[in-house]
């Protein structure tokens, strides 16, 4: 026993003796690996021979920094085509033809980002688009790296590309038809903060910088009266960033677009999809959205929600004098003629389509590169999202050198971007020689479409959806409660706006499920809150004195206005209703009674329903007891007692009175 103490204490000690630190030593404790590059060149685009300079920045902490790091620079051959721009992109590699190790970092260096000279000319680099990397290399292992473009152009070699930026303003509506919050997207985009300002806000700061970048906006009617709703509030005590940034936004849109600077394309009215509405039968509606989407229209141009354009939407276009639209390229899959067209080199021409009836179109078709890029990409750094966007524009221009092209580059709804993004990108167009900004409207004006060529329109198949259905119930609530109320009244107008703002096609294809079910909720929270001011008087029971009589009905209304062709119906199959069942009444902003003939048949006791409904919309519904009193037939039998024993009495005193007068005539015979 004592042996096995002292072995246990001996052992006790020797693992103190290694687990303790050496003396005057620390612990070592793990650090966590961070290793990364980001690089890029200081301009977006070259002359031959420049002196171009590569601006590298670097992050290195913890185990990174315990070795030296070799900074790596590796020059891929000119990608030729916008499908090696893309494979680059997502990883593919070709051959190097020129590696330079820049720097080796040494562990107790310090960094900071610094700017690396390339003799473009000593490299005999000529005119075209080169993919890059930089690394971080250390004992053979790369520990980061990063991918750019650089982009030599020659601005004599060709004709400049034509380059229209199209932007489409595609908010959700900031208020639901109660009047509530619903969405704060337009707001945030308009706020002048110095800190963050707003997409909307620098993006309008921007154009009126760069004057000469030609910019055209696609704007609903709808979210340019919510900006004016906002902008509106900039002189309020509670007016604040966005209301201020608002009002700018709003001026400089106007300005530019009455002064030709800046092209406004009509929409419809909330952007909503005139075919989807007309699918369901409800034309009034896609008619009423191409109206007011045209009212105040700049330009004879006009863009779908989506870029899509159908049979029946080319139509309504010509029809409403539109003579130019911009399509996405599934416009030209979809026939055989334009998948032709798609082979080979980028559309950079107008197209024109054709619909069913022989309309004729003029189509522009968006750069669908740059934009499935711009819609998908992780990446968030200003500069390298511009100079993505200028290899593709320089490879689209060294397609076709010295034929007269033009892009259109799309923005994607959903694409906010940062105001160094827009600083960058406009001010590096309008100094670029070998693009040409130009405005949708000049394109329209100087560009022929693609001769002999004409593409059928499409024609997309009706998708149903949850959303659709409830907004078909909803709407035919608003369509019997606007018919029952005075033709001037405001809620006429304010309901019939609600329903186009929710065939906003954000709603109709749930991209917004909460937002857009939220908005209908509204809908049917302001007919409710008006139709529950209405009520039938409760009553538990009615007596009829016989099994025909007269029910009335009460019906209060705490309205300010009165209820037309509204219907009070009784429902119990037992009994009839010599003058109908139902009649059709206005209800007045007062207490009003109505009577009914009711013939129940028989004696007893009957429950009648009552409903007071506009069509489809039920406005109050309650039930009653209708009983048939037993009090009159006991009166008859009384009174039919009454007059047997009168009567009864009457023969008796008959009979007594003859008989008393037999009596004494035969005494006086006797005498």
């Amino acid at each position: 026993m004592i042996i096995r103490r002292i072995a246990i204490t001996v052992l006790a000690c020797v693992m103190i003796v290694f687990l303790l630190p050496p003396a005057g030593g620390k612990v070592a404790i793990a650090q966590d690996e961070t290793a990364g590059i980001s690089a890029s060149m200081n301009s977006f685009y070259y002359a031959p021979g420049d002196l171009a300079y590569l601006d590298v920045e670097v992050e290195l902490t913890g185990n990174a920094r315990t070795d030296d790091i070799s900074l790596e620079f590796l020059l891929y051959p000119s990608a030729a085509t916008r499908s090696s721009l893309a494979s680059f992109r997502e990883g593919t590699r070709r051959y190097v033809i020129y590696r330079r190790t820049l720097e080796t970092i040494s562990p107790d260096s310090e960094w900071t980002d610094k700017l690396y000279e390339i003799d473009l000319k000593r490299l005999g680099l000529q005119t075209g688009v080169y993919p890059f990397e930089t690394r971080l290399v250390r004992g053979g292992e790369v520990l980061s790296a990063d991918q750019n473009f650089l982009v030599i152009m020659d601005p004599a070699n060709g004709y400049p590309l034509n380059l229209s930026l199209l932007w489409t303003l595609d908010f959700l509506p900031p208020t639901d038809a109660q009047g509530n919050d619903l969405d704060t997207g337009l707001a945030s985009a308009c706020s002048s903060s110095t800190s963050q300002p707003g997409f909307l806000y620098s993006l309008a700061r921007v154009m009126k910088k760069n004057m000469e970048v030609g910019t055209s906006l696609v704007i609903p009617r709808d979210t340019y009266d919510d900006l004016e709703q906002l902008a509106g509030a900039a002189e309020d005590e509670d007016g604040g960033e966005e209301e201020a940034g608002a009002a700018e936004v709003l001026a400089t849109i106007d300005t530019m677009s009455d002064k030709g600077e800046a092209d406004l394309i009509a929409t419809t009215f909330s952007f909503a999809d005139p075919d989807v509405l007309a699918a369901r039968g409800w034309e009034e509606d896609a008619s009423e959205q191409m109206e007011l989407g045209l009212e105040g229209a700049g330009v004879a141009g006009f863009v779908a929600p989506l870029f899509r354009l159908s049979d029946a939407m080319l139509q309504r276009m010509v029809e409403n004098d539109m003579e130019f639209t911009v399509v996405g390229q599934e416009a030209l899959e979809s026939s055989a003629a334009g998948r032709r067209l798609l082979e080979g080199t980028t559309i950079s021409q107008p197209v024109r389509f054709v619909n069913s009836n022989g309309y004729l179109l003029k189509a522009f078709v968006r750069d669908e590169t740059l934009y499935a890029y711009l819609e998908s990409t992780p990446e968030r750094d200003a500069s390298h999202m511009v100079q993505n966007i200028f290899a593709e524009l320089a490879v689209l221009q060294r397609e076709r050198p010295y034929a007269v092209r033009s892009c259109v580059l799309a923005f994607p709804s959903g694409f906010l971007p940062s105001q160094s993004f827009l600083d960058e990108l406009y001010g590096a167009v309008d100094a670029c020689p070998w693009l040409q900004p130009r405005r949708l409207s000049e394109l329209n004006n100087d560009q022929f479409p693609l001769e002999d060529v004409a593409l059928q329109a499409p024609v997309y198949p009706d998708t149903p959806s949850s959303y659709m259905q409830r907004l078909e119930e909803v709407r035919g609530k608003v369509e019997d409660f606007t018919a029952m109320i005075p033709t001037d009244h405001s809620l006429r107008e304010s309901l019939r706006l609600s329903l186009l703002v929710a065939e906003n096609y954000r709603f109709t294809t749930d991209k917004d499920a909460a937002a857009a079910q939220a908005y209908l909720s509204s809908i049917d929270a302001v007919i409710a809150g008006e139709t529950s001011q209405v009520s039938i008087e409760l009553k538990r029971s009615v007596t009829l004195s016989s099994t025909e009589g007269k029910l009335s009905v009460d019906v209060t209304s705490s309205l300010a206005y009165p209820l037309e062709k509204v219907t009070l119906r009784l429902d119990n199959a037992s009994l009839t209703f010599p003058q109908g069942n139902s009649m059709e009444v206005t209800i007045e902003p007062r207490e009003n009674r109505f009577i009914f003939d009711v013939d129940t048949h028989r004696k007893g006791s009957f429950i009648v329903d009552i409903m007071l409904e506009a069509d489809d919309l039920l406005i109050d519904s309650t039930s009653i007891t209708v009983n048939t009193s037993i009090i009159n037939t006991l009166a008859i039998i009384l009174l039919a007692c009454l007059a047997f024993i009168v009567a009864l009495v009457i023969v008796m005193r008959r009979l007594l009175r003859r008989y008393r007068g037999g009596k004494h005539s035969r005494g006086r015979s006797d005498k």
